[in-house]
C-alpha cells in the first residue's frame, strides 16, 4: 500500500512539474511582445514550490496512514474465546 502510495506520489509530482514548467514557458514566450522589456527567463519561487510539494507528501503520507489504520485486519485469535 505505500509503495502505491509513493509510486502516485512522485508521479503526480514530477508530471505536475513538467506540466507547470512548459505552461511557464509557454506563457513567457507568447507573451515577450507584450511586457516592456520583456521577461528574459522564467523566475522559480523556490520556497513555494518546496512548500506545495511538502504539503503534498504530508497529505499522501497522512492518507495512507489513515487509509491503512482504518483497513487493518482485527486479530482474530485473540477475539476468540478460550
Amino acid at each position: 500500500m505505500r509503495g502505491e502510495s509513493v509510486l502516485v506520489t512522485l508521479a503526480g509530482l514530477l508530471l505536475g512539474g513538467l506540466t507547470g514548467f512548459g505552461v511557464a514557458w509557454m506563457l513567457v514566450v507568447m507573451l515577450a511582445g507584450v511586457f516592456d522589456p520583456p521577461p528574459e527567463t522564467i523566475t522559480v519561487p523556490a520556497a513555494y514550490i518546496l512548500l506545495v510539494i511538502a504539503g503534498a507528501v504530508v497529505a499522501a503520507g497522512t492518507v495512507t496512514i489513515g487509509f491503512e489504520w482504518l483497513h487493518r485486519r482485527p486479530n482474530v485469535v485473540a477475539m476468540k474465546p478460550e
